[in-house]
């Protein structure tokens, strides 16, 4: 009767144990939506993720950057616009793509 007792309370230790142990390594997995990149500063490496990966509290931080397309417009004109030198207003229209790249992965 009591090797029954000792094992059963092995086996509830195990899986609490277990339950624990899945509950940590979810509470670590961080999922990244598309557009947007995982970036985890370990001890010794940085570390680039785009759907997600486990931050260890302490040891990595981690920081979401946006990789998505972004569109930059500057719009200058009438009151608003350019004044150069020679005491004219200039009108001026710039229009920015920005674009970042996804790594090459090599073998």
């Amino acid at each position: 009767m009591d090797i029954l007792i000792i094992v059963g309370v092995v086996v509830v230790l195990a899986f609490v144990f277990m339950m624990v142990a899945l509950l940590m390594l979810k509470a670590f997995y961080f999922k990244v939506e598309q557009g947007k990149a995982l970036i985890i500063n370990g001890v010794s490496k940085i570390a680039v993720r785009f759907d997600g990966g486990f931050v260890w509290p302490i040891i990595n931080k981690k920081e979401l950057m946006r990789i998505s397309l972004i569109t930059l417009e500057v719009d200058r004109r009438g009151k608003e616009g350019l004044i150069a030198r020679i005491i004219c207003v200039r009108t001026l229209l710039l229009h920015f793509i920005c674009e970042s790249m996804k790594p090459k992965k090599t073998c």
